[in-house]
């Protein structure tokens, strides 16, 4: 997935004479596999068939958020009408933390795989279509994580160290650092990590979904 503007590399100090276009590009796609990795989700439209077990209540819980849903069928019964299906697609985090469809007509009968669910899923801003602003600014950082080699140890200290400056004296350029990082999660860079732990699902081990 490739949605990060390259100039924004660009204008953060990632000149073309460091890296291409096209590592760039690679380098975005490779950091948006691991959030979705880490986060349990994905961030863009995605059009799918979900084969669900049926509830026995008129509530049906799904396992990503949910944009659109186009159809619901149970496997004996048929369609259901969409007037009936009442959809939670609020913005984050009111549903997305727990997407369901309620059926206002009747339950969902139990069974397994017996409800066909058919839609757009993915946790997105829904006003661009976009992934939310501020985990693209944890990604395009994460892009450069994985440039290090390629830019160089100073060019990185410069921009993820910030949190292990302890002193510093700006008339002469000196910078005094902590001895070992703050590891705050899965980076060590708490200005992503924060943000990677607030898009994080969490699997339930109780009821077997995702919180």
């Amino acid at each position: 997935m490739n949605v990060i503007p390259l100039h924004v590399y660009r204008d953060g100090g990632l000149a073309d004479d460091y890296v291409s276009d096209e590592t760039l590009l690679s380098a975005e796609e490779d950091a948006w596999k691991f959030v979705e990795t880490f986060c349990n989700q994905f961030f863009e439209r995605r059009s799918l068939t979900l084969y669900m077990d049926g509830s026995g209540y008129k509530e049906l819980i799904l396992p990503y958020p949910i944009i659109s849903v186009s159809s619901v069928t149970e496997e004996t019964y048929g369609a259901y009408s969409m007037t009936d299906i009442k959809i939670y697609n609020r913005r984050y985090p009111k549903d997305s933390k727990k997407p369901m469809i309620v059926n206002t007509a009747e339950v969902f009968p139990v069974g397994y795989q017996n409800i066909t669910v058919v839609g757009d899923f993915g946790l997105v801003d829904p006003d661009t279509g976009l992934p939310p602003s501020d985990l693209m600014t944890a990604v395009s950082k994460i892009v450069i994580l994985f440039l290090e080699p390629s830019v160089g140890d100073s060019e990185w200290e410069s921009n993820f160290s910030r949190h292990r400056l302890i002193q510093e004296q700006t008339d002469k350029w000196m910078y005094k650092f902590s001895t070992a990082p703050y590891i705050y999660g899965v980076t060590g860079v708490p200005d992503i990590d924060k943000i990677l732990f607030m898009y994080r699902l969490n699997d339930d081990s109780i009821s077997g979904g995702w919180i």
